[in-house]
């Protein structure tokens, strides 16, 4: 206890001196060091900002896509239909389509088309989820190497594959 008034004794000072001292810096340097976080900080925002906007456009290509690739299956099975009602075998409909058999013998018992199942997991359990935010991040900073994105990762703890963080690099890319 008797050394508390001390050490209190010894911050005074410090303080004192360090007060001092950045009294003694001129508004110019001081002007500079503010510019400079100011524009640090416009920086993060603007990544922040950025990877949302990356992260909304990847949904909606997603989704774009795969209403694509659906109307292109609603095609195929309204043709399927076509042509089995002018007499068709499923063997012919397949070569004239360039489908299988298996996905014409798939859609002659419905007499809807049948819509996709979504796996009941889908997008809950990639390992990659806890850190996408990351990588896009990362990205956005300028480090658009799958593979020193996926050493970074696997320092913080990622136990998937490489491949799986190229996939997801190779789609930032083309957002």
């Amino acid at each position: 206890m008797d050394s508390l008034p001390a050490l209190w004794g010894d911050f005074l000072i410090f303080t004192g001196v360090l007060f001092d001292i950045l009294r003694k810096v001129p508004d110019v340097v001081w002007a500079g060091v503010i510019a400079s976080f100011l524009t640090l900080s416009g920086v993060k925002v603007a990544n922040r900002d950025n990877a949302r906007r990356l992260m909304l456009r990847l949904r909606h290509d997603k989704e774009e896509k795969a209403a694509q690739r659906r109307a292109r299956r609603l095609s195929t099975y309204e043709q399927v239909w076509a042509f089995r009602q002018q007499g068709w075998s499923g063997r012919a409909i397949a070569d004239h389509l360039g489908i299988g058999k298996a996905t014409v013998t798939r859609y002659l018992p419905s007499s809807t088309f049948p819509e996709r199942q979504g796996r009941s997991d889908r997008g809950k359990r990639s390992l990659l989820n806890g850190y996408k935010d990351h990588l896009v991040k990362r990205w956005n900073e300028g480090c658009q190497e799958a593979l020193a994105l996926f050493h970074e990762i696997v320092q913080q703890g990622y136990r998937g594959s490489y491949s799986t963080v190229a996939r997801y690099v190779q789609r930032l890319g083309q957002a």
